[in-house]
């Protein structure tokens, strides 16, 4: 692929307001065309010297309909070559992947495969299949049932389809369950339909794999350690690493679905025991700074696969690359309930590379690539030192933008294509 042809390809992205998507400019902005597709006039990609344009649409989360028939005539009207899924989008592109990809390039999973690694029940069943690890697992459906599978604690309860951990909840005693009970049964998911998942927290270091896929078979992957947590157990800072045994899974797990497109699985390593646990799965493009710094890209591998291009397994990425998602890290104080002090404590850390942000880049905030992205960073700031529990709304708000419901799935489900 030719610069020259480059700078004539046209790419729309899916989202605008997650960091899989922020990420995803820094990946091909400045060789592409990039429009985005967004419900928020304000979403953090508006602020970036890559986007060309940014498409008010419908609500993904409560009308998928809408929003699909608004990216099907953006499609028709305007001839992009490919079609970007950078979050829980991807879901409903599958479900249509073959109408879609008449209008543009498109690299997504087949459906019924996806639709079982995008549910938690379902990631346990392939690993199952497949004999791959993970922590111990009860299913419910009742509340009784529920309380049964709650003997020892701590537990992690997790709903069936979540996003950002928005179904995921710690539970460290009886006291922490009986509210969420409540919780759970006013949102309707003890009617015994829902499934909901009861696991033991996962021994070890928090990570993850990642990998692209064409047609099965592995083209590119990425190890990586957790250095920090931030919001809802996240990613704060990482480093790249060296893991065969689970790209070797990852492998396994691709050519056994006939995966195509991206997948990112969330792991625990235990150095004692050397031995690993997966506990979730990320159907989509993810976070994608650090492999891009590393060496690989995952999102112009993307590019490539959606425009009929045949990839050879590219470079394994660079080991201790370090990053950081900087303003997240203030985010992850607010959602804590800490005070202004705490954040002015946190705020100097990332600005001075101190504790887990030495000797690492910003995956967010990237002012000598794009001095736009300072935009969020600053607003954040000034909002989170104002009022430090803000935080917890403007995840909540955020997240609502792309996330993938239990409601969204069913009205996908039943969808047909507009004509």
């Amino acid at each position: 692929m030719n610069p020259s042809h480059k700078a004539k390809i046209s790419i729309l992205l899916s989202e605008g307001s997650s960091t899989s998507a922020r990420q995803t400019l820094y990946a091909l902005g400045g060789r592409y065309r990039i429009d985005i597709v967004d419900p928020a006039f304000l979403c953090q990609c508006r602020f970036s010297r890559f986007v060309r344009r940014i498409w008010p649409c419908p609500p993904f989360r409560t009308d998928p309909a809408g929003y699909l028939r608004y990216v099907v005539e953006l499609l028709r009207r305007h001839k992009y070559d490919v079609l970007f899924p950078t979050h829980e989008q991807v879901y409903l592109f599958s479900r249509f992947r073959d109408r879609l990809s008449r209008l543009a390039g498109l690299t997504v999973p087949p459906f019924e495969a996806l639709r079982r690694m995008i549910s938690k029940q379902g990631f346990l069943e392939v690993l199952e299949e497949l004999k791959l690890p993970y922590p111990p697992t009860v299913i419910v459906r009742t509340r009784e049932e529920l309380l049964r599978a709650c003997e020892q604690f701590p537990v992690f309860i997790k709903v069936d389809h979540t996003t950002a951990g928005e179904g995921v909840f710690r539970v460290e005693d009886a006291h922490q369950l009986l509210p969420l009970l409540d919780r759970l049964n006013r949102r309707g998911f003890l009617d015994g339909k829902h499934v909901i998942l009861v696991q033991r927290p996962a021994e070890g270091i928090k990570g993850a794999v990642a990998g692209v896929f064409q047609n099965g078979q592995l083209v590119a992957y990425h190890c990586d350690q957790a250095v920090a947590l931030g919001v809802g157990g996240s990613t704060l800072c990482r480093v790249t690493i060296e893991d065969p045994v689970a790209v070797e899974h990852l492998r396994r797990l691709g050519a056994h679905l006939g995966w195509h497109g991206p997948m990112a699985l969330e792991v625990f390593r235990n150095p004692q025991t050397g031995t690993i646990q997966y506990v979730e799965c990320n159907p989509r493009i993810g976070e994608t700074v650090n492999p891009t710094l590393g060496g690989t890209n995952f999102c112009e591998a993307m590019v490539r696969i959606s425009l009929g291009e045949k990839l050879s397994p590219l470079p394994a990425p660079r080991v201790g690359t370090r990053t950081h998602q900087g303003f997240l890290g203030l985010m992850a104080v607010g959602c804590r309930g800490g005070t202004r002090r705490e954040v002015l404590r946190e705020l100097f850390r990332w600005l001075a590379g101190k504790g887990p942000y030495a000797e690492g880049e910003d995956e967010l905030t990237r002012p000598g690539q794009d001095w736009l992205s300072l935009a969020p960073a600053i607003a954040m700031t000034v909002q989170l030192l104002i009022w430090p529990k803000s935080a917890r709304w403007v995840v909540s708000r955020t997240v609502a933008n792309y996330a993938l419901s239990a409601e969204t799935v069913e009205k996908i489900d039943t969808m047909e294509f507009p004509e």
